[in-house]
């Protein structure tokens, strides 16, 4: 798998001690991006000749909003699919786990900023500052555009790295309409690493039961812990409620078997827990912009 990735002073992403093989059952640990005041852009443009796995880690203790954007190919972020076209945002300190599957050509552009510094550029206080939490969005064509110019800049030289911070600063206030003050936020204590890993294992019990999904109280019960810290720690690590996790993970598996198997569509909506066709294919079309019917003779026909 060739990894290439530019941070905004023109300096390889990757130093020798970082470790990138693409053999199986092997990840590739990196830290990269170049940080300036708060902010990492990220520009990576993966061609894996086999399944590889890249982690950007995050070296800020304190909350962030980090964004991925696939601007061609696709990307899988644990049960969610990151397509082109479509923009991933997540919330926390933690490693972002991107899987790039074999025979993908893939360019991803993305930032990680933290609280405090978006706090100074919005003259707003970091302890009421709240986001809006998609964890998967079609990606507006204003910021696309914005996007592939943060990717491939029309100045050459060491003028592309002002443009590329202009141009991520630009970005940056296409979300401010999405910031608000929050006081009721201020009494919710955030999760601990405990009950963080209580959550990833619901998520994974999610994952595992698509048709047949285990209500809130029963997800709670498995988790150990109260509905109300179970539906805050989906809000938190993912983005969504239980529901909206659920929905996308049904979703993102539904298109994978239209790729990858000749089932009929009928057996899919079962198999991802519709027991309806007609409300699959309606769910499918939201999501995705197209019917499942349609993308499967968009895949028959190359």
């Amino acid at each position: 798998m060739r990894i290439d990735a530019l941070t905004l002073d023109g300096s390889a992403a990757f130093s020798p001690y970082h470790q990138i093989r693409s053999a199986d059952g092997v990840t590739g640990l990196v830290h990269h991006g170049c940080k300036f005041e708060g902010l990492e852009l990220y520009i990576i443009l993966v061609e894996a000749d086999q399944d590889g796995r890249l982690d950007l880690l995050c070296g800020a203790q304190e909350a962030s909003l980090a964004c991925l954007f696939a601007l061609t190919g696709h990307v899988s972020l644990g049960p969610l699919r990151l397509d082109a076209g479509f923009g991933w945002h997540s919330h926390g300190p933690g490693a972002v786990h991107m899987h790039f599957p074999a025979r993908t050509r893939t360019l991803i552009a993305g930032y990680r900023a933290a609280v405090s510094c978006l706090a100074r550029l919005t003259n707003l206080p970091a302890h009421t500052l709240e986001l809006e939490r998609p964890a998967l969005r079609r990606t507006p064509d204003l910021l696309a555009a914005n996007l592939n110019l943060l990717a491939t800049p029309p100045i050459a030289g060491h003028g592309s790295d002002i443009y590329r911070w202009g141009k991520l600063l630009e970005i940056l206030a296409l979300h401010t309409p999405t910031l608000a003050f929050d006081e009721a936020r201020d009494s919710e204590e955030s999760l601990s690493v405990r009950e963080r890993e209580a959550v990833a294992r619901a998520a994974q019990i999610l994952s595992s039961n698509l048709a047949q999904p285990p209500s809130l109280s029963e997800l709670a019960e498995a988790a150990g812990l109260s509905q109300r810290r179970l539906t805050q720690g989906f809000r938190e690590s993912y983005g969504s409620t239980m529901f909206g996790y659920l929905r996308e993970a049904r979703l993102s598996a539904a298109r994978t078997m239209l790729e990858e198997t000749d089932m009929p569509l009928k057996q899919i909506a079962f198999h991802v827990g519709y027991g309806h066709a007609n409300n699959f294919i309606a769910a499918y079309r939201e999501r995705f912009g197209s019917s499942p019917r349609r993308h499967a003779r968009k895949l028959a026909h190359g």
